[in-house]
């Protein structure tokens, strides 16, 4: 089924048709677990939300979002920036509940600081999503770019076709991008 196909479906879901829920899930459903995989990306702590309980709770929140899919991309987009608060919201409460106890670290397949840090001192998402917020203030461009590549696991030039730009200005938006992260991160005091 083509892309039009499945934006349709998205369409039709979101104006309340659940009908549609049997053909459009085995359609999305890969593509929304591998973007919780990333979101997810948690090495160390004790999460107990798994991929699987995150697709299904952003698949819910994006249900009650009354904004209208423009295409497939921006479906997942928007599911990748929803699966990303769900985190943060997840372990915000857990961290209050342990009384500001141990932090959740997180690392991703394509390593967004990878040359800035190691394995060993990733950053909380927590923290990082802090840094992405104070991106998003100084240039939404950039932060959505992030959002789309390391969460929703797009392409650049899936990208650019988002952002009306070229992949090579993806290219080099991100990289910035990455290192600006990265002095972030060091700035809120992330090693």
């Amino acid at each position: 089924m083509g892309t039009e196909n499945i934006t349709s479906l998205i369409r039709q879901w979101q104006r309340g048709d659940d009908a549609v829920i049997n053909e459009l899930m085995p359609l999305i459903y890969d593509q929304l677990h591998d973007i919780a995989w990333k979101s997810h990306g948690v090495k160390g702590g004790d999460i107990t939300m798994r991929p699987t309980v995150l697709v299904n709770e952003a698949f819910i929140k994006l249900q009650k979002n009354n904004h209208e899919v423009v295409d497939r991309t921006h479906f997942f987009a928007a599911a990748a920036l929803t699966m990303r608060h769900i985190m943060v919201d997840f372990i915000r409460h857990k961290q209050r509940d342990k009384r500001g106890g141990g932090k959740t670290h997180v690392v991703f397949d394509n390593h967004i600081y990878a040359e800035q840090t190691s394995p060993s001192s990733s950053p909380d998402i927590v923290d990082l999503n802090d840094a992405l917020e104070n991106l998003e203030k100084m240039d939404a461009r950039k932060a959505q770019m992030v959002e789309l590549h390391y969460f929703a696991g797009l392409s650049y030039t899936e990208i650019a076709e988002v952002q009306s730009v070229s992949a090579a200005t993806v290219g080099r938006e991100l990289k910035f991008a990455k290192a600006w992260l990265a002095n972030e991160l060091q700035r809120l005091g992330v090693e």
